[in-house]
């Protein structure tokens, strides 16, 4: 990680990024918040966006632990959010005991893509505030985790998954351009032209391009589809 650091702070002083973040907030995120619901149907398509929406659907109930859970399934199919959010989440102790150096490390991880510039900027901030043992101790929590969530073991995987059925689609919609589809828990998609089209929206967020709009540094990512996206009462943790 140290490499990394390195490369972070000066681009850091090259642009002029502040490496100070807001890392302040108090009470359950999304509190206040219409309730959080998932599609368990996305699975199929983007494991990782189905599990980081169900990650942020429990720490709206205010059950931190699953969450955790959720957002490391959500990184193990290359979800970036994931990552950053898990980042937050442990270097803050937000509803869960503090752990800066593995909340360091997830927040490297995050920023692995040099164009995600607001975890890049995240991960500055947070590495200016760590003191030198956590930093320390961070870089070893990286190497480990980096093993198995790094972009070049999980996203291969991931785009291997999400390209063999979006070809199943687009094969059925050559054959019949009428073609009707329905997901659980996708009341507004009836076909699957509408299908492909809100999947090629959300791929873009959970397979590794910056979150839409603005990002607060100092919070939680949350999902932003425009579709509700329904649970089964089988799938709630």
């Amino acid at each position: 990680m140290k490499a990394i650091v390195r490369g972070f702070l000066f681009l850091a002083l090259m642009t002029g990024m502040s490496t100070a973040a807001v890392f302040a907030g108090e009470g359950r995120p999304f509190e206040g918040l219409k309730k959080i619901k998932c599609a368990r149907g996305i699975e199929r398509y983007l494991p990782g966006d189905y599990h980081f929406c169900m990650a942020n659907a429990a720490l709206q109930r205010g059950k931190p632990k699953t969450a955790l859970k959720h957002f490391r399934r959500s990184a193990s199919w290359a979800d970036k959010r994931a990552m950053f959010n898990l980042g937050v989440i442990l270097f803050r102790g937000e509803s869960v005991a503090m752990d800066q150096p593995v909340g360091l490390a997830w927040l490297a991880l995050a920023a692995e893509r040099k164009r995600d510039e607001a975890y890049r900027q995240t991960f500055i901030s947070a590495y200016g505030m760590a003191s030198p043992l956590v930093r320390e101790e961070a870089d070893i929590v990286w190497r480990q985790l980096k093993r198995e969530y790094a972009d070049d073991v999980v996203l291969a995987r991931a785009d291997k998954v999400y390209d063999r059925e979006v070809f199943r689609l687009k094969r059925s919609v050559r054959v019949d351009p009428m073609d009707q589809m329905y997901v659980y828990g996708l009341p507004g998609i009836s076909s699957t032209k509408t299908l492909l089209e809100y999947l090629e929206r959300i791929s873009a967020e959970s397979l590794g391009r910056l979150p839409k709009g603005k990002v607060d540094v100092g919070g939680i990512l949350s999902t932003s589809d425009d579709v509700e996206r329904e649970q089964s009462d089988s799938g709630t943790p």
